[in-house]
């Protein structure tokens, strides 16, 4: 039986196993508990990376290269309705084999250097230079996935085949671990090769990579994030008593009253938008003015003390003494 060392990329392999109907074993691997302390994986794999496959005596590391191995050596047996890999002659043999090798090439070994660049670094060597190269190189290879999926629904055509797993694995890391947001052409993309059936299969016999995608959103754009916190937002403020909701977050009684004594105050039109009086404003209603200063008991109508909200011009300005401390 066809045994598989190890998860991460050895998901390929996995996903290619059930597609294509055939028996195997998956042999976990912990690589943070350190490979030294798995002889049996050490003596499989040397180099303590993963996946690795054994085959009766057929050993082999390198996810892509045993994906190809699984095909060219068992495809006959596949219970696949398509082929997952097109033949020589087919038209799309030349995109398959292109996207096939770009998922861990291009795609794959390029957003490695950022995650682990972002979350395995020390502190202080996150944000360097070789990391923005290979985000840079990563998203100009991208370019090639957006065009392919503008003329077809699959990397290879009409047909789903190896290269999307290839190519699948890829995004789902990028999406969680390298910041990367997918247009709707690629999330749709995604949606068609994570609603089969083998995919669903996969994540059951993977329960480590199923419990990494399902702890780790994928990233989303800041115009998608921002309107997520405005519904966040609105739900708190319905939730709220109607008390609560009368007397908005820093609003005082003396600033209320600040507005009823001079309700014929100008509204200042502030060039700070992030200015909690504005917003103070923008929740209440209210007038927003700066009264006189205590002691000093003459009347606002007069030209000698304006509100700090409007000049005598009428002109809108910004008093550096607001608030008084």
């Amino acid at each position: 039986m066809l045994t598989i060392y190890g998860e991460g990329r050895g998901f390929r392999v996995i996903w290619l196993l059930e597609e294509m109907g055939l028996p195997y074993k998956l042999r976990s691997v912990d690589l943070l508990a350190g490979a030294d302390k798995d002889p049996e994986f050490l003596a499989v794999n040397p180099g303590g990376f993963i996946p690795a496959l054994v085959d009766g005596d057929v050993t082999m590391v390198e996810s892509i290269a045993i994906m190809e191995y699984l095909l060219a050596r068992y495809g006959d047996k596949s219970k696949s309705k398509a082929p997952l890999a097109p033949a020589p002659n087919d038209p799309a043999f030349a995109m398959y084999q292109q996207f096939l090798h770009l998922g861990e090439a291009g795609l794959g070994a390029n957003i490695q250097v950022v995650v682990v660049s972002g979350f395995v670094a020390p502190e202080g060597e996150r944000d360097n230079w070789g990391a923005r190269w290979a985000l840079n190189q990563f998203n100009n290879r991208m370019k090639l996935v957006k065009r392919q999926l503008a003329r077809a629904p699959y990397m290879a055509g009409d047909n789903f085949t190896a290269a999307d797993i290839s190519v699948a694995y890829t995004l789902n890391l990028a999406i969680r671990r390298g910041g990367i947001v997918l247009d709707d052409a690629e999330k749709a993309y995604m949606a068609r090769l994570t609603a089969r059936d083998g995919y669903k299969r996969t994540l059951d016999a993977c329960p480590a990579t199923k419990g990494f995608y399902e702890s780790i959103p994928p990233a989303c754009s800041p115009r998608t994030r921002n309107r997520s916190r405005l519904r966040a937002g609105r739900e708190i403020g319905r939730s709220r008593p109607a008390s609560a909701a009368a007397t908005p977050p820093n609003c005082s009684a003396r600033a209320a009253s600040r507005s009823r004594r001079f309700p014929s105050c100008r509204r200042r039109r502030s060039p700070d938008r992030s200015s909690p009086w504005l917003l103070l404003r923008k929740k209440t209603g209210l007038l927003e003015c700066t009264p006189q200063r205590r002691g000093d008991r003459r009347s606002h109508s007069s030209n000698a003390i304006l509100p700090r909200c409007a000049s005598p011009s009428g002109t809108s300005e910004r008093s550096s003494t607001w608030p008084p401390k």
